[in-house]
């Protein structure tokens, strides 16, 4: 047909058609007759409207070749991409980690500033900074977990899974279940001879000096209470805490404030000579430390930490806090030679009292801060006069030394006996009769033969002693023909420079009376002190006649009127 089709178009053969026959064939790129070995294997077997030479292919052997080259082409781009993401990671957790350095440089750079202002400042009054909280309480040089395990403590690898408490409480469980639990966890596995308690009720049905502790809280007591067990009474206590509902961020005021109110009324009352505490709240993850340090003799003053909302840190500080010696948690324990020291029983103006016992026999012994080391004069000198008399005084047994000095108390202590009975309204307290106030008038009349004014008579001071009255705290007591600043307590003691010295005397017998028998005290505020007592005492009363008698210095109706009552 080829011959044919020549002759009818004219010998002109169109390109898409070309040359077909075994020795040539025109390329469909570059319209030139080639040879067959010009030509890739794959192309001559093409339609002539398709077959492309080698040279226009590129000098392909095959298509093979070219697929391959393709793929390899594809595949390098791939790994390409890969190492560039790969480099960037790699770029990325590099700045992170320098970043992060850089933090932890600058935090340490700024601790130790802080730590040596510290040390430059320290006797700078008061404590503001957080460097300065864990500087004081050594937080900084808290043990690592693994020496915390390995030494003197029962804790257990398989107690801690998650930091040191077995499950997480989670966000809004309550108190009593899931904080208390996971709380309580730990606390049964502490360090010897440390009774960590997390529940009230553990603290029914406990033997002494323990059961003294829930009375030291004055009926509000905090879930955790720290007990070291080689101490005795109530210093054993170390620090205390309350637990919390689970939350985040800051505990409220009211959680606070409920915390360190208990840790003023535990320094009040029972820490009498310590000079700090340390307290808590925690919920199981967050924990927050408080430090409450005594200022001067009467003053508080509270340093709030920040939140730790990190388990395993809030946990480590207080594992370290547990593992501290009891003097450095605050517990300061007096001591001295042959008398066991059982509770304390009040901190006065002049001196801290405690119940103690000395050959079997119970006693009281008085510890003075230093710069009332006069009362301390004054008060031996006192009983010395009025011991010839047998009066209801104390009797002084030694005046010996304290064996480890208190930092703020004179060496010096008194041990008296009797200890007696308080009167109501005190809890333990027994009823005032008549007989009570006509044996105090006489008392206060044996003091003033011997020149004495005690200044300082209230129903603190008075005590029951075998069905008789006893009169204590003579440290303010001075003679009558000594002139000086009036001391006393504001709403018994008159501060009157015009009126005798015995006549201050008796009145603070009547109001003393009156409180007794009526439990009720004069008010705090000094402006409303008068109208007080003018309102109970007032003229033409039975009260008023006893006042009457007493500005008189008439003992005998006195005592007889005061002796009536019942």
């Amino acid at each position: 047909l080829i011959p044919l089709l020549r002759q009818w178009t004219g010998g002109y053969m169109p390109a898409s058609h070309g040359n077909n026959t075994t020795n040539g064939r025109q390329c469909a790129s570059c319209r030139s007759t080639k040879a067959k070995e010009e030509f890739s294997h794959n192309q001559w077997k093409k339609g002539a409207a398709f077959a492309r030479c080698k040279a226009c292919v590129g000098g392909s052997a095959s298509s093979k070749e070219v697929s391959s080259s393709r793929k390899k082409r594809k595949r390098d781009s791939k790994d390409d991409q890969l190492s560039k993401k790969i480099k960037a990671i790699e770029a990325a957790v590099a700045a992170e980690k320098q970043q992060r350095e850089a933090a932890v440089a600058a935090e340490k750079q700024q601790r130790e500033a802080d730590i040596a202002a510290l040390k430059v400042g320290s006797s700078r009054k008061g404590v503001t900074t957080q460097a300065q909280f864990y500087e004081q309480l050594k937080i900084d040089r808290c043990l690592d977990m693994r020496r915390i395990w390995a030494r003197k403590t029962k804790l257990k690898l398989r107690d801690l899974p998650t930091g040191f408490a077995p499950e997480k409480p989670a966000d809004g469980a309550v108190e009593t279940f899931k904080v208390a639990n996971s709380v309580q966890s730990i606390f049964t596995k502490c360090l010897k001879k440390v009774v960590s308690i997390a529940e009230n009720e553990q603290w029914k049905n406990k033997p002494d000096p323990i059961a003294f502790s829930k009375k030291s809280f004055r009926g509000r007591m905090p879930d955790v209470v720290n007990y070291r067990m080689e101490m005795t009474g109530s210093l054993a206590i170390t620090a205390f805490g309350d637990l919390k509902p689970r939350g985040s961020g800051d505990f409220s005021n009211e959680q606070k404030g409920h915390i360190l109110d208990m840790a003023r009324t535990f320094m009040e009352h029972v820490g009498l000579c310590r000079p700090f505490l340390i307290v808590f709240l925690s919920d199981g993850v967050r924990w927050q430390f408080f430090r409450v340090t005594r200022k001067g003799r009467d003053e508080l003053t509270y340093l709030e930490a920040p939140v730790i909302d990190d388990m395993k840190t809030g946990w480590k500080h207080y594992i370290y806090m547990l593992k501290r010696s009891p003097s450095h948690m605050g517990c300061v324990e007096p001591s001295v030679e042959g008398v066991n020291f059982h509770i304390p029983l009040g901190r006065g103006g002049s001196s801290v009292v405690y119940k103690a016992s000395r050959n079997n026999a119970e006693v009281l012994v008085k510890i003075y801060f230093s710069d009332r080391q006069d009362s301390f004069e004054r008060e031996t000198s006192a009983l010395d006069k009025l011991s010839a008399r047998d009066v209801g005084v104390p009797h002084v047994e030694e005046t010996p030394l304290l064996n480890t000095k208190i930092k703020g108390f004179c060496e010096r202590v008194l041990v008296v006996t009797p200890v007696g009975i308080p009167f109501l309204p005190h809890a333990d307290g027994v009823r005032c009769h008549g007989e009570h106030l006509k044996t105090l008038v006489h008392i206060v009349k044996d003091a003033h033969k011997e020149q004495l004014e005690h200044r300082d008579i209230k129903p603190d001071n008075v005590y029951d002693s075998n069905g008789s009255i006893l009169l204590n705290d003579w440290g303010s007591s001075t003679t009558s023909t000594t002139e000086g600043v009036l001391e006393g307590t504001p709403g018994f003691s008159v501060f009157e420079e015009d009126t005798k010295p015995q006549v201050r005397d008796l009145i603070s017998v009547v109001r003393t009376a009156y409180s007794l028998f009526f439990h009720e005290l004069p008010p705090a505020e000094p402006n409303e002190i008068a109208q007080f007592w003018s309102n109970r005492l007032r003229e033409g009363s039975y009260w008023g006649k006893a006042l009457s008698y007493a500005k008189d210095l008439n003992y005998k109706k006195l005592s007889r009127c005061l002796g009536k009552m019942k």
